[in-house]
């Protein structure tokens, strides 16, 4: 089966902008009257025309989960509280960005333009990533999931719940499935016929430039991330986001979500990958730089427990050194030493070295063997084995 990647970018993105102060509270009259306006046009659901800083909006009658203002156009939803940093409202600034100005712009393109119009009238302290879906397009049929077989999921190893899957169809057709909930979710749907449903035609001209013949179906893998799980991974700011991107898409499509072929062990992580996953588990690369950054959680295990190794090597090498020169001076001169590496340049570049490593993940399978091999271990077999 022929497969093509037609596209890859993000879908939605959900950030909050944390504010020093307003640069003039005055200007807030405009959205004052704006959506009083509104409010007195009773069947008038979708608001009331207002321009804010030379763009144009569509304001809301009514504020929302504490924020005094909604506005949005076809490119964004911007939430505004009535007061900064001393109101209870926070972050102050909470933005949607939608997925045609996200397509069109790409994601720092957005980000640029939105900024650039937000300081002309805050003064913006931070960003906090609230949600990020990113995605990529495939062009090829459809694939037919037996959802109770082929999916693999990290959750449902634990005993204490499994993870939802839904299926969706048009007639006799499968059309979609999602995959989980909460902080991280799995979709993967016939784009083609979403497309056509929502009435975004304008994504044809979008894969057409990216060599799209224009008749195969084009198939979507999307993952919605919320906040705790882009926590987990070390996201917090804008800038965490952009140098974790690839790492997050290589969590999801390598350790959270497989789709395999049924394998004839119990044993799930010896089934062979489909072919259309594995290019979707490769593109990692269209997100950017791969770190091997894990979640937190697995992160601070791995690191506990490394610690506890390091302790015991330590404790044998000043127990060598205090066997002759006492323990105050063994101690002494272990510490310094262990200072003197941790501070070196050769440490730092080690580190950053070792960093996809031990991540285990964008590695190479053989990566235990070279590291015997450097260590001074000698090769004496090798067996092959069929996937």
């Amino acid at each position: 089966m022929d497969i093509k990647i037609v596209s890859s970018g993000v879908d939605t993105l959900i950030i909050g902008f944390m504010i020093d102060r307003y640069r003039d509270v005055v200007d807030f009259e405009v959205l004052k009257e704006a959506k009083q306006k509104a409010g007195e046009k009773m069947f008038n659901k979708r608001g009331d025309p207002v321009t804010w800083f030379s763009t144009d909006f569509i304001i809301k009658a009514s504020g929302g989960s504490g924020y005094e203002w909604i506005i949005r156009n076809d490119d964004v939803m911007v939430r505004i509280a009535k007061e900064a940093r001393s109101g209870n409202v926070f972050p102050e600034i909470y933005v949607t960005f939608f997925s045609q100005f996200l397509w069109t712009e790409g994601m720092d393109g957005v980000m640029s333009k939105f900024i650039e119009w937000l300081n002309k009238w805050v003064v913006i302290r931070g960003t906090k990533v609230s949600r990020f879906d990113p995605c990529i397009d495939l062009a090829m049929p459809f694939p037919e999931i037996d959802i109770k077989n082929e999916v693999v999921t990290r959750a449902r190893n634990k005993t204490e719940f499994t993870v939802p899957i839904n299926q969706y169809m048009s007639g006799r057709r499968d059309t979609g499935y999602q995959i989980g909930s909460g902080d991280l979710i799995a979709r993967i749907y016939d784009k083609t016929y979403e497309v056509v449903v929502s009435q975004k035609e304008w994504f044809h001209d979008y894969w057409i430039h990216k060599e799209w013949d224009g008749e195969t179906p084009v198939v979507r893998c999307e993952f919605q991330c919320r906040r705790d799980f882009l926590k987990d991974m070390g996201v917090d700011t804008y800038e965490d986001l952009k140098e974790r991107m690839a790492d997050i898409w290589l969590y999801c499509t390598h350790k959270w979500l497989k789709i395999c072929y049924r394998g004839a062990t119990t044993n799930q992580s010896r089934w062979k990958v489909k072919e259309f996953w594995k290019v979707i588990q490769n593109g990692f690369s269209l997100f950017g730089q791969a770190w091997g950054v894990l979640p937190y959680k697995v992160k601070k295990v791995q690191y506990e427990h490394l610690i506890k190794q390091a302790r015991g090597v330590i404790v044998s090498a000043c127990a060598s050194l205090a066997s002759g020169h006492g323990i105050h001076a063994a101690i002494f001169k272990t510490r310094r030493e262990i200072n003197d590496i941790v501070m070196s340049e050769d440490f730092r570049n080690d580190v950053m070295a070792r960093i996809p490593l031990v991540g285990n993940m964008a590695k190479p399978d053989t990566h235990l063997v070279d590291e015997a091999i450097r260590l001074g271990a000698e090769l004496i077999e090798v067996e092959f084995k069929d996937e």
